[in-house]
């Protein structure tokens, strides 16, 4: 097709992994269980080589217990988008932030769980019944974009 392609909170949700900095520099994946009736985080390790890069960009900036996130699922929405569009425009609009910062004013990651009223803010708590999101990591997304062709003449907007 020709035109553009608008994608307003699209981005932020696609399923990221979480990955927590090591004392040792490296990072852990943090993975859900459950113990006994409830849903629990454990700490294993990376579950996918594709993290390997992502992951130590950010460990880079991060201390040891810092969180952050990755989504795996950005190349293959640009390739796809890509292929789509012939001629045109794609925009992105979410909310997010460019490396480090996006790491750096959240160390204990982004990942948010808004629901109703009166539910906790846990993602792990009532599963099913709250939005589960993260915020976006601009740069990866720049990243994507040009490596699909896509190039981005305009840096991100961010309030």
């Amino acid at each position: 097709m020709e035109g553009c392609v608008l994608a307003n909170e699209v981005l932020d949700s696609f399923p990221v992994h979480v990955l927590e900095v090591a004392r040792r520099g490296d990072c852990q994946e943090v993975y859900v269980d459950l113990e006994g009736r409830s849903v629990v985080e454990v700490l294993g390790p990376i579950s996918e080589d594709a993290l390997a890069v992502p992951s130590s960009r950010g460990a880079a900036y991060l201390e040891a217990g810092n969180r952050f996130e990755v989504c795996l699922q950005l190349d293959e929405w640009f390739a796809q988008a890509s292929r789509a569009l012939r001629r045109g425009c794609l925009f992105a609009v979410d909310d997010g932030d460019l490396e480090p910062y996006a790491w750096l004013r959240q160390p204990c990651g982004s990942v948010e769980s808004p629901g109703p009223e009166g539910l906790s803010p846990s993602p792990l708590e009532n599963p099913g019944r709250k939005d589960i999101t993260a915020r976006v990591n601009f740069s990866a997304v720049l990243r994507a974009a040009n490596a699909r062709g896509r190039p981005t003449p305009f840096p991100p907007a961010w309030g």
